[in-house]
């Protein structure tokens, strides 16, 4: 029905036969809307069952297209439309209406007439919205408040397919407030409105996960407003948050934890706002993340590792996180993680471990040469266990932390080389430097992963040697050069990378990249000579088709 109001230039003669037909459109969209609220009208004045007031209201949904086609926000009828709407919702909220004693005869017992409230509640919402969606000029504070009501009643906002939409309509509100009125009155308008959404969580001490999820959703939404963010951040509004989020990840349940850390991972993701980071930074909220990194639950564990790959990648998080010294902190748990039982927390620990790599920070992080005991330390044991992972995408991730390894020896031996000059040399200066990427046998294994049986570690084996060859043949100095002012272990890690690339460059990536690529499987079923099959299992006796299936008989 809203494709036939929103397209059709004579709605009402679909729905009515027989009926007064004007040439002029706008006057059909005013004569096929007067038929409709008549029709919802009558529905909602007269039900003989409750299904006919939920009908009606979805009538009225639909007739705010018809709106859109002749009217204006300050137009009677739109006028009209609101307070209908309005008068419907107070039914809801228990307050003495017709239409409130009609739902109570209808309903019966006290449990129906309340699920019908809620169910009432959550449609004429509905409706209210696509009329501020298509008539934002028509929201007045006295909108605001009664939707505020809504959230500020218990009965409604404790379901969450109420609170979801009075969220929405709270949230369209204050756009429409926002995008014309004063900054004074965007201030005060939306400070209630926060207040509001603090409140319900506060007083909501059993708010499942998915209702603290949605008032969080909407804060978010707040934060990347331009005008409204700057509510949000104030002392006033910002306080009462963070110490709400502080309260809520002491709760019993891991998916309410899990939201608090997903919104302050919000914080840190694209696109980065000044009002993000000020909330994020003023009050400290990594030191939550870091916190939940060893989270008894694993979906909060990965959570948070994911939370804080964001912090890292960000060039404000990262600034933190130096700033108050806990690099070394985050890279000495990072490895025990890679034991955790669940691979999506070993996929998250790997993917922050190679921020570190890419922010070339791993100190704090144990790295041992032999197999070790350790469960804080990376080591060959550790490696070796995690390229045989169970679980692809862990090898995959271990492929591209020795890509990541790799790039970072490149960068420390050539800083290594100029730190180093002939008179240290000749003044007997042998320290050595020691390479992560080769101490791990990153060298062995990503060569290893070109045969593993895993389809998608092969490929990410074929990309990785690709990418390295190819950035090496850009390099137009060789990686040995003899030399006899070169000290012997700068010589040494020389010749081991001359013997890395010479035996990338002996894969067969052509073999590989075919054994990689699932496509041509597809093309052998699809070449398949059906016919020729089906032939050819006809037996040549009677007697030999006891194995044929039925469908080849």
């Amino acid at each position: 029905m809203s494709v036939i109001f929103e397209w059709v230039p004579r709605p009402l003669a679909l729905l009515v036969d027989g009926t007064f037909i004007s040439d002029n459109e706008t006057e059909n969209a005013k004569l096929a809307y007067a038929h409709i609220i008549s029709k919802a009208s009558d529905m909602i004045s007269n039900p003989s069952k409750s299904d006919q007031v939920l009908a009606a209201i979805s009538l009225l949904e639909s007739a705010v297209i018809l709106l859109q086609r002749f009217a204006t926000f300050n137009s009677p009828e739109v006028i009209s439309f609101q307070a209908e709407l309005v008068t419907i919702l107070d039914s809801s909220l228990g307050h003495s209406t017709t239409l409130n004693n009609k739902l109570s005869a209808l309903a019966g017992s006290g449990y129906r007439l309340s699920y019908l409230k809620k169910t009432v509640a959550q449609a004429t919402l509905g409706t209210l919205n696509a009329l501020f969606t298509a008539f934002p000029e028509c929201v007045t504070n006295s909108s605001l408040e009664k939707l505020l009501q809504v959230l500020s009643t218990s009965e409604l906002s404790s379901v969450q397919l109420v609170l979801k939409i009075t969220l929405k309509v709270i949230l369209t509100t204050l756009h429409s407030f926002a995008n014309r009125t004063e900054p004074k009155v965007i201030q005060s308008t939306l400070s209630l409105a926060a207040q509001k959404m603090l409140d319900i969580l506060d007083s909501s001490s059993n708010m499942d996960s998915r209702s603290v999820a949605l008032v969080l959703k909407t804060f978010k939404e707040l934060l990347s407003h331009e005008k409204m963010s700057s509510v949000i951040t104030s002392q006033d509004i910002a306080e009462p948050l963070v110490n709400m989020l502080k309260l809520k990840l002491m709760e019993s349940e891991w998916d309410i934890r899990d939201a608090v850390i997903e919104f302050i991972s919000f914080l840190f993701q694209q696109p980065i706002t000044d009002a993000k980071i000020y909330l994020a930074l003023e009050y400290e909220l990594p030191l939550l993340v870091f916190e939940r990194i060893t989270d008894n639950e694993p979906y909060v564990r990965a959570t948070a590792l994911d939370a804080l790959q964001n912090l890292m990648q960000s060039k404000e998080g990262w600034m933190f996180i130096q700033r108050n010294q806990h690099t070394r902190r985050i890279a000495s748990e990072l490895p025990g993680m890679l034991y955790d039982t669940e691979a999506f927390v070993r996929r998250a620990a790997l993917d922050a471990i190679r921020c570190l790599v890419a922010n070339r920070s791993c100190e704090g992080m144990v790295i041992e040469a032999v197999a070790s005991s350790d469960q804080k330390s990376l080591n060959p044991d550790l490696v070796a266990a995690r390229m045989d992972d169970p679980d692809s995408s862990v090898i995959v991730r271990m492929c591209r932390l020795f890509y990541d390894l790799w790039q970072l020896h490149l960068h420390e031996s050539e800083q290594h080389k100029r730190s180093r000059t002939d008179n240290c040399s000749e003044n007997g200066d042998t320290s050595e430097y020691i390479s992560t990427f080769y101490t791990l046998k990153g060298d062995y294994w990503i060569i290893e992963a070109t045969n593993a049986t895993q389809r998608r570690v092969r490929a990410e084996a074929y990309d990785i040697i690709r990418r390295i060859l190819n950035e090496q043949s850009s390099i137009n100095t060789p990686i040995h050069q003899a030399n006899a002012k070169k000290r012997v272990i700068e010589t040494d890690n020389a010749d081991k990378d001359a013997v890395f690339l010479e035996k990338l460059s002996n894969v067969d990536l052509a073999k590989l990249k075919i054994t990689s690529n699932p496509e041509h499987l597809f093309q052998e079923a699809l070449d398949i000579n059906a016919e020729m099959m089906i032939h050819s299992l006809e037996p040549s006796h009677p007697g030999d088709d006891r194995n044929i299936l039925d469908c080849y008989n």
